[in-house]
């Protein structure tokens, strides 16, 4: 019998999978219909819990372009409030969106009417709770010291009639050019692409690895010669492909609710949609990796689907909590850990950021995942080649 490529036999395979996918209404239903349906609704959600939710604020970063202002020494007085010197040269929606920093104070000297007076530019970032905090924080503190001033000013004064001026007048501006619903997209969008993805590429997983060990159609085309590496190609392809669609489906609903509860939002476009869909298809490759050998290695398709369903919801819980991780106080090494890099790179897709470093650090994770599910795999199929001919 003559020998196929491993590529042709893998073409075969994924063609043979891909019919049967099409055929599959419950794998239909979970990978189109469902991560549809998923976003739109569980954004609406989001969005009205948003409208309540509170958070402390703690450790904030506050950028100036330089600090001899008695103001900024007021600011880095408080406990909560970390204050930093920033290059002029610098991005600074970039800084604000990543939340490599939380507000950016842009300060002026101005002498009006005998009192040395400085303009403040606040400039925030309407995607970031953090940032929204940390506005709040520092007008308040910003009315509290010019109270506090005006004070001086009087007793300095001695009742007489000069005018007592604010010593500090704000201007504040939205770098982010927020909606009110960008925020609840940028917080919980990262989590329901994840779990799409897990959804997608588990439904198929279990069916055509474990789920062909226990109709017992594995073993005679193991018995046939056909390079298992090929198999395992083909099924690794369909897991992807399984995976990425239902990526996929899923921001064609975040696209749907986009247009139809906030049409004048410039946040969504067709670069940042690119972005997002090409860490999609690494999240894809990271979980059809981890679904194939923990199909391969489970001995019942009621085992393998119970470690999946483990897997999908141990994914979503960091995924939420990620999505507002301060990445200043993260370590240089953070692109390179699963679930934390691939939201941190959706976060930044969909505030307009395209992380070079990022996107390669989601490759790279993905491309080892592969690595590895295909060096635990292919053993398995050498044991269960020793076990046959026995």
């Amino acid at each position: 019998m003559r020998k196929e490529k491993p590529a042709t036999i893998a073409t075969i395979v994924f063609g043979k999978e891909f019919k049967s996918f099409v055929r599959d209404k419950r794998a239909f239903l979970n990978i189109i219909v469902i991560p549809f349906i998923l976003v739109p609704m569980l954004l609406f959600v989001g969005d009205m819990a948003m409208e309540d939710q509170e958070r402390l604020a703690e450790d904030l970063i506050i950028a100036v372009r330089k600090n001899d202002s008695e103001f900024v020494d007021f600011l880095g007085a408080q406990e909560e409030i970390s204050v930093t010197l920033i290059d002029c040269e610098k991005n600074i929606v970039d800084e604000l969106i990543s939340g490599r920093i939380d507000l950016a104070l842009w300060l002026e000297n101005m002498d009006k009417s005998e009192a040395l007076r400085e303009h403040i530019e606040i400039q925030y970032s309407g995607l970031t709770l953090r940032s929204m905090l940390a506005l709040a924080v520092v007008e308040e503190l910003g009315a509290a010291y010019n109270k506090v001033m005006n004070q001086r000013q009087i007793a300095a004064y001695d009742h007489t009639n000069k005018v007592v001026l604010d010593p500090l007048e704000f201007t504040i501006s939205d770098m982010s050019h927020n909606e009110p619903l960008d925020l609840a997209v940028l917080m919980l969008v990262p989590m329901l692409l994840i779990l799409s993805v897990t959804i997608g590429a588990s439904n198929i997983s279990s069916p055509i690895t474990v789920g062909e060990k226990e109709t017992f159609t594995l073993e005679p085309l193991l018995s046939t010669g056909t390079p298992f590496r090929g198999i395992v190609l083909g099924k690794l392809t369909m897991i992807v492909f399984a995976g990425g669609l239902a990526g996929i489906t899923s921001i064609l609903g975040l696209i749907f609710y986009v247009i139809l509860f906030s049409p004048s939002s410039d946040n969504i476009n067709l670069s940042s949609l690119m972005y997002i869909i090409s860490v999609v298809f690494t999240i894809a490759v990271f979980y059809a990796s981890v679904f194939i050998v923990v199909g391969f290695l489970s001995r019942t398709y009621r085992e393998s689907q119970a470690y999946a369903t483990v897997i999908t919801i141990a994914s979503m819980v960091p995924t939420y909590f990620f999505s507002t991780t301060n990445t200043a106080t993260m370590p240089d090494w953070y692109w390179i850990v699963p679930i934390l890099n691939f939201t941190l790179a959706i976060r930044d897709g969909l505030g307009g950021v395209f992380n070079t470093v990022g996107i390669l650090g989601c490759i790279a994770v993905a491309i080892g995942a592969m690595c590895i599910a295909f060096f635990v795999v292919l053993n398995f199929g050498e044991n269960e080649k020793l076990l046959h001919q026995k």
